[in-house]
């Protein structure tokens, strides 16, 4: 049998025999009701839906780790879905549902929220340790898709394009392809209404997103310059549609702790920035391309400093016996031959 029951309290200290232990008290029993012998623990230990005290649950009897041959009708109480009894992201609690208010004192907005303004003293494990009520703004669902939806803010949407409907209060904000192609969302973000109502994934407001998209438009909208990159890939930054990950935060980090970092295109691969780009190694650094242009518009080709060093040395050589004519020509052209040995050839660039 399925019971509803009011949290109480979530032990969270590291216990492995009371991995996230509520204690509760059933709506359904007035009497016998002790709360501090009345525990549960998740049914499934691989997705687990934390609740809030005041919020409430579904609870069911089922085996023991006691349950056996001989013990068969022994068994422990577990917790299922948090009831959405205020259909509120963030919140679902009521006051004291299990026992009569001690104070009629709540406000309206408190009530809504489940805050008692009479918390039992003689309890004060009732009380929230770590959690902190906040406006948060349910997701625009459309039919068919399936959504894991956090109490903060962040979402994961299995979905699809959809048809634009008057039906629905939220256009979504990919567009293209055929309703019922797939697309992935992952989505995080305080960029919450000052007002009630669903709030849409914006992949250039939320604090952090990534789409996995397979025939959709993303109106992502690029941060870095776009004078070189309209040049070359300008009509596909501004289409940024088909199959694609697209990955959008204020910082990106990227890091493997043993072995390569490989980004491998069949395209264009373009890196831009309006700060530094920065290029390090503690080996070396290999540019290798048919053309390799420095700056743009690269119009000049580059100078091969071994052959000019070459050049230039020669040309010293024919013009030295002239140097007798001036006094002042040897010296000159023994400084010019050191600078061209020492100096003239880059230790760190290679052509």
């Amino acid at each position: 049998m399925i019971q509803s029951a009011e949290v109480l309290e979530v032990l969270l200290k590291d216990d492995i025999t009371d991995y996230y232990t509520i204690r509760f008290r059933f709506l359904s029993r007035p009497g016998n009701n002790d709360e501090n012998f009345n525990t549960a623990i998740p049914l499934n230990t691989h997705v687990k839906a934390i609740p809030v005290p005041g919020e409430v649950v579904l609870i069911v009897s089922a085996a023991s780790s006691y349950a056996g041959n001989f013990r068969l009708n022994e068994g422990t109480y577990y917790y299922l879905s948090i009831v959405n009894i205020q259909s509120n992201i963030n919140y679902n609690g009521v006051p004291k549902a299990s026992a009569v208010p001690q104070s009629n004192t709540q406000t309206y907005s408190d009530t809504s929220l489940g805050i008692n303004s009479s918390i039992n003293q003689s309890q004060p494990s009732r009380q929230y340790k770590t959690f902190e009520a906040s406006k948060v703004n349910p997701l625009q669902l459309y039919e068919g898709d399936i959504v894991l939806e956090g109490r903060y803010g962040n979402s994961l949407r299995f979905g699809s394009t959809i048809k634009n409907s008057t039906l629905i209060s939220k256009q979504s904000t990919w567009t293209l392809g055929s309703p019922g192609d797939p697309i992935t969302i992952l989505s995080n973000t305080k960029n919450q209404q000052a007002n009630k109502g669903f709030r849409i994934e914006d992949i250039n407001k939320d604090d952090s997103s990534i789409y996995l998209t397979s025939t959709q438009k993303i109106p992502l909208k690029i941060a870095g310059p776009q004078t070189v990159t309209n040049v070359k890939l300008g009509p596909i930054l501004n289409n940024l549609s088909g199959k694609q990950i697209l990955v959008n935060s204020d910082r990106i980090v990227l890091n493997s702790k043993k072995n390569e970092v490989i980004i491998s295109s069949t395209k264009g691969t373009v890196i831009n920035s309006k700060s530094d780009i920065i290029i390090e190694s503690s080996s070396e650094i290999t540019l290798n391309a048919p053309t390799i242009n420095l700056g743009f518009p690269a119009i000049y080709s580059a100078v091969n400093g071994q052959i000019l060093q070459n050049i230039l040395t020669t040309i010293i050589t024919v013009v030295t016996p002239l140097a007798a004519i001036d006094p002042s020509a040897g010296p000159r052209l023994a400084a010019a031959t050191t600078q061209l040995a020492t100096t003239l050839l880059s230790t760190k660039v290679k052509l």
